[in-house]
């Protein structure tokens, strides 16, 4: 017989009799596991779980379907999901926030719904039934898995507090696991040259795209999707699209506004270039790999697994127009985020953190500003 599991066995026993009843539910669990448990012990059990007991409440008592019920493949479906209840509430919040003064792209909002079905199809769960238990569970199953968790608590989390879920408040989202993997990890000037000249070979957009990625610290979301309407030639200017559907405004190097120039030629709409960012990827790897080699980012990227692969390998020219701008700058965070046009937190929280042969450099150029004679030390 099987062993009696009160966290399973009286949410079952209920539903299978379509009754709340303590009394009725204990005399089935002595029926089918024989342990008696009286009534009140049941009543308890339902008190302190009262999310359970509310989800049980409205499929017994007020006809509303069961998980099972409701969780088919074609609620899965992008237009399906989207008619969710749930979700479209969710939507609503979602489409009532501002970042800044501008409120969220549409693009920003269907990607965090789309995360988010993902979740619901791979674990069966239905939006309208969703508690924090459910959270917990796809949670526990991510790290038993060992996959990094930043995604779901995000999503999961925007989600809650969208439709005042019990317990959002509670849900911590930390940093990526990768947060920070690649915060010393520099190449030199002339080795990214030849990478760009041998990307240039292979496809012209996909160089002039890494090309304005080096130079002013884009996104690879943000140049692929940049608009002619956006670009202005005579200002020098850009405005794109960045993380967290954010607009910005970039001034551009002479050098990419006349790439873009010569790109769109007499064009004043539309995409500006039309590789995609899967290609972009491919061949940015390629490079990677052939002009500098996976060896060598592990070295300087001790988190990394001995046979990790990079994910992201169109971010590595974000990753060089960092590092390149904090050299020059010596560092001020202040001034690197406003050319790079970011924050000084989130360049100290990714690239925070000076090397040994730095700091030495920092010393003799402090050292040279003393005079010992006027310390009366000679």
């Amino acid at each position: 017989m099987t062993k009696y599991h009160p966290d399973k066995d009286i949410p079952a026993f209920a539903r299978d009799l379509k009754t709340l009843s303590p009394s009725k539910i204990a005399k089935r669990i002595l029926e089918v596991r024989n342990v008696e448990r009286n009534p009140e012990a049941v009543y308890n059990w339902l008190t302190r779980h009262p999310e359970i007991y509310e989800q049980l409440k409205s499929e017994i008592v007020e006809g509303t379907p069961t998980v099972e019920q409701a969780t088919t493949e074609a609620m899965y479906e992008k237009e399906a999901f989207n008619e969710i209840a749930s979700v479209k509430k969710w939507m609503q919040f979602l489409r009532s926030r501002k970042r800044g003064q501008r409120p969220l792209q549409e693009n920003y909002i269907r990607d965090r719904v789309s995360k988010f079905r993902r979740y619901m199809r791979g674990y069966q769960k239905h939006p309208d039934r969703f508690q924090k238990r459910d959270y917990d569970e796809i949670l526990d199953d991510l790290h038993a898995k060992n996959v990094d968790d930043n995604e779901w608590a995000t999503v999961a989390k925007d989600f809650m507090q969208g439709n005042l879920i019990e317990g959002w408040q509670l849900i911590s989202v930390g940093k990526p696991r990768g947060y920070q993997k690649f915060r010393y990890m520099d190449f030199p000037d002339e080795t990214l040259r030849k990478m760009l000249s041998w990307i240039k070979e292979q496809n012209q957009e996909v160089y002039e795209i890494d090309t304005a990625m080096w130079y002013h610290g884009l996104r690879i979301n943000a140049i692929i999707e940049a608009r002619a309407e956006r670009f202005n030639a005579e200002k020098g200017t850009i405005l794109v699209t960045e993380k967290f559907a954010e607009d910005k405004l970039f001034r551009l190097h002479p050098d990419i506004v006349k790439i873009v120039s010569a790109r769109l030629g007499d064009r004043k709409s539309g995409l500006i270039w039309s590789v995609s960012k899967k290609t972009t990827g491919a061949i940015n790897r390629a490079a990677i790999e052939k002009f500098i080699g996976m060896d060598a980012i592990r070295a300087l990227a001790p988190k990394m697994k001995p046979d990790e692969q990079l994910e992201m390998p169109n971010h590595f020219w974000r990753h060089m127009a960092a590092q390149k701008v904090l050299r020059l700058t010596g560092r001020n965070y202040d001034r690197a985020a406003a050319i790079l046009k970011t924050t000084a937190q989130s360049l100290k929280e990714s690239y925070g953190g000076i090397g040994e042969a730095e700091v030495t450099a920092w010393e003799d150029e402090y050292f040279k500003t003393l005079d010992p004679y006027r310390l009366g030390l000679r």
